[in-house]
């Protein structure tokens, strides 16, 4: 734990040396520094150890999902994952997909891993006849056999900028790329891999990036395990999905840095798009919108994405707003 706390304090000095370094690349300057720097630390007393202290009540997550089984007949948890900044591989949620089926007690894995290629609404009009692509879907089942489904939904939007990390390329060949001191080197493939992301999202990809998060929500709310096909371009029709699913299951989303963001925005655009439409036409929107849903923020950094953004119009009011029978939760 004291090498922990260590390599913590060390790791916050790095960082406030970093825009130094991105100027200065000179190998023996950021090698000597560097050096001293650890050494320091090292020698001086530990001033800050709460930090590393976590806190809080405990809760029962996803398990919740599954009280009642035995009594009330089969239960099914519909978890959707969202990732965050940069390149991801279709799979890449399944270590923490495997892990958490263990915690669950799900024992049980179908042998077939679905695959959806999502595809966006056409655009160009009468030049174009090809939808956008948003990513791909890639769906997962874990079973105990008996009384307990988890379903995974998870999205990989990542191809979405695909464009934008590849034209950082140049940034890494050539004569100044190889004489780079390796701290700078190391933090500037981080920014070009990484930081194209976020800056993507604030731009012209924000909305085929969100429409992606939407576009897995609603394939999750469409039918059972056996209705969705084993691999597919389609695109989910809100019209087709299946409200009786989303009153019967637990719904929950786990995201991961900027997919936090991502899934935020993605909820609050299905509420704006329930309430365009009329929740007559939409009755799977109206039942969402009046499901208690779990969001796990993993990394969470909304207060970082949130600078430049204008503030919440109402905020500290979940009791007036957040139940169904709430005094303004038809404004929600």
């Amino acid at each position: 734990m004291m090498f922990f706390k260590s390599m913590h304090m060390i790791r916050a000095s790095l960082i406030a040396l970093c825009c130094s370094l991105a100027l200065a690349g000179c190998q023996s300057f950021g090698r000597g520094v560097t050096k001293a720097l650890i050494d320091e630390t090292r020698d001086e007393p530990q001033k800050h150890e709460e930090l590393c202290e976590i806190t809080g009540p405990g809760f029962q997550g996803l398990e919740a999902g599954f009280e009642g089984a035995l009594t009330a007949g089969a239960k099914t948890v519909r978890l959707v994952i969202v990732h965050g900044i940069g390149e991801h591989q279709p799979g890449h949620s399944e270590r923490f997909q495997r892990s958490l089926a263990y915690r669950l007690g799900l024992d049980g894995v179908d042998p077939q891993v679905k695959t959806i290629i999502l595809q966006g609404p056409i655009r160009g009009g009468r030049f174009s006849s090809t939808p956008e692509a948003l990513g791909t879907l890639r769906l997962a089942r874990f079973t105990n056999g008996a009384d307990r489904d988890l379903i995974t939904f998870e999205v990989t939007w990542s191809s979405i900028t695909q464009a934008e990390r590849k034209s950082m390329d140049f940034d890494g060949v050539g004569a100044v790329a190889r004489t780079r001191a390796s701290l700078n080197a190391t933090l500037k493939d981080f920014m070009n891999k990484r930081a194209a992301d976020p800056l993507a999202y604030r731009g012209a990809k924000a909305d085929a990036i969100r429409e992606s998060v939407v576009q897995t929500i609603c394939w999750a709310t469409t039918v059972e395990w056996s209705g969705y096909p084993d691999l597919a371009e389609a695109r989910c029709e809100w019209l087709a999905t299946t409200p009786a699913i989303v009153a019967r299951d637990t719904f929950a989303i786990a995201s991961h840095s900027l997919g936090n963001r991502i899934a935020m925005d993605a909820l609050e655009a299905l509420g704006a798009a329930g309430d365009t439409k009329g929740s007559a036409s939409n009755p799977t929107l109206t039942a969402f919108r009046d499901k208690s849903v779990d969001f796990y923020m993993l990394s969470n950094q909304l207060p970082l994405l949130q600078i430049g953004r204008p503030g919440p119009v109402v905020a500290h009011q979940a009791r007036r707003y957040c139940d169904a029978g709430a005094s303004n939760a038809a404004d929600r």
